[in-house]
């Protein structure tokens, strides 16, 4: 798992468009179980767990640290989100902490450390909003950003929202464009667990890598799944 990672993010990377700010927007269940017990936080539902935490807690530095490594050898910036989901609340709050620390130094990283599970960042003309998707449903999520970010709002032409949260619930990306924003939730590139596996749950696995222009908004798109990066 560690290694496909290295090569989604080397091929996602290598094969984009060039730019002057990569953003890392990570958004959310990076770490599938958050503490000594393999459960969900809030519910208590049992996960499929490999190995022990600290192993995994390894794993998920050592990964972030080579991704991060690789965005700046492309680009001149770069942002780095870690949004906090319903499987990792607390490591989310961690690795946040940790790399904002860490990077301290370096001019080029913007580490986003605002620890809201909904928030917005805008570049030139385009609002880019976020939440994991556990909170509040997918209708709603253009209003309350809208309300939590009204300046963002009035100041950008092209808006979009990017969620999380059901990735293997659907066959296909979701979509929902809107007045305010354009509301999408996105695949994942991890294997199905037990419980999506026993639930009948689509597993269209795959990520994007979304190119943005200051003034025009979305530009490009390319998605990958592990079938083209393992090829």
């Amino acid at each position: 798992a560690e290694q496909f990672l290295q090569q989604w993010f080397a091929k996602a990377i290598m094969e984009a468009p060039d730019a002057k700010t990569g953003f890392l927007m990570q958004l959310g269940d990076f770490l599938h179980y958050d503490s000594l017990l393999p459960v969900t936080p809030a519910h208590k539902h049992v996960l499929d767990a490999d190995a022990r935490l600290r192993m995994v807690q390894r794993v998920a530095i050592r990964s972030l640290r080579r991704i991060i490594d690789l965005m700046l050898f492309k680009y001149e910036k770069v942002v780095i989100l870690m949004v906090e989901g319903n499987h990792d609340e607390s490591s989310a709050g961690w690795l946040t902490e940790m790399f904002s620390a860490f990077l301290d130094d370096e001019p080029r990283v913007e580490v986003i450390t605002d620890p809201a599970p909904f928030g917005a960042y805008q570049f030139g003309e385009v609002m880019l909003g976020w939440t994991h998707g556990h909170k509040v449903n997918m209708d709603r999520v253009d209003k309350v950003l809208v309300g939590r970010f009204p300046k963002i709002f009035g100041n950008t032409l092209h808006r979009y929202a990017h969620i999380g949260h059901f990735h293997h619930r659907e066959l296909k990306r979701d979509l929902k464009q809107e007045n305010l924003m354009t509301v999408e939730m996105h695949t994942t590139i991890a294997a199905m667990d037990a419980h999506a596996a026993n639930g009948g749950y689509g597993n269209a696995r795959g990520a994007d890598v979304i190119t943005y222009h200051k003034e025009h908004g979305q530009v490009s798109r390319r998605t990958l799944t592990p079938e083209m990066v393992l090829a």
